[in-house]
């Protein structure tokens, strides 16, 4: 077995038995060891020694900490670069701990960012958001950003609207509203409730319903409220136009259609 983790490059973990390939990333450097690596991996000497500094009394703790801040002071440079270093090697196995990490302490993590906000309100609101500090900047970034990634953005929205037909077409309906700067608004909830009303068919011949309409038309002076919003089919929404109820029913009338 030996000589085959000799061929192979491995070592395995003399606490927690796991192997690792015989390398300074998984293994930290020790003179006195053999191959210049301790037996244990990095993730059991980091657990060693954080049980060796629970057990330290509050006076050796403050003397580790002093020493340690001055060595890495004298050394700074040197720490910084053997940490990119490390770092760049490792970087998938970092990322692959850290989610994992996040996972597992997903709901503490929520719980303490939560606690800092409601400590640090002042702070917060001192500081300036970034489109405040440099919008410019910002919406440059963002289109370089969406340059970038436009294919997988344009293929996300094609799925998105395939998907949430009616969460597009409610976003739309908004979008138009206020561009006619329309007073009111109405939530998913009341607008769902409309169309409930109407028996989920168009309100003026009973068929499917696909589109939503203003029974007072936000060009004549209509709102974007829930009692103005109505189920419509997609051929009497276009048929409508800028008509009202009243007007739209008597036009059905006149060329022959049943109201």
């Amino acid at each position: 077995m030996l000589l085959v983790n000799l061929l192979k490059l491995l070592r395995i973990c003399t606490k927690c038995g796991t192997e690792f390939p015989l390398s300074k990333v998984f293994f930290e450097p020790h003179k006195a060891s053999a191959y210049g690596l301790r037996r244990k991996c990095r993730d059991c000497e980091r657990k060693l020694k954080r049980e060796r500094v629970a057990k330290q009394t509050d006076e050796q703790r403050e003397g580790s900490l002093i020493k340690r801040r001055a060595r890495r002071a004298e050394k700074r440079e040197q720490y910084c670069a053997a940490a990119r270093a490390i770092y760049a090697r490792t970087i998938d196995h970092q990322r692959a701990r850290q989610r994992s990490w996040y996972q597992q302490n997903h709901e503490a993590v929520l719980k303490s960012a939560a606690k800092w906000r409601n400590t640090h309100k002042e702070l917060i609101k001192s500081r300036k958001p970034t489109w405040k500090i440099d919008p410019i900047k910002l919406s440059r970034a963002k289109r370089r950003w969406y340059l970038k990634h436009r294919e997988e953005r344009l293929v996300y929205a094609r799925e998105y609207r395939k998907s949430n037909p009616i969460k597009v077409a409610l976003a739309l309906f908004r979008y138009r509203a206020r561009l006619r700067a329309a007073h009111g608004d109405a939530t998913d909830e009341q607008i769902k409730a409309r169309v409930d009303f109407f028996g989920g068919v168009c309100s003026y011949c009973g068929g499917p319903h696909e589109h939503l309409d203003h029974a007072i038309p936000i060009a004549r002076g209509g709102t974007n409220w829930p009692a103005n919003i109505r189920p419509a089919c997609a051929h009497c929404n276009r048929s409508k136009q800028n008509k009202t109820v009243l007007e739209f029913l008597a036009w059905r009338r006149d060329i022959g259609l049943v109201c």
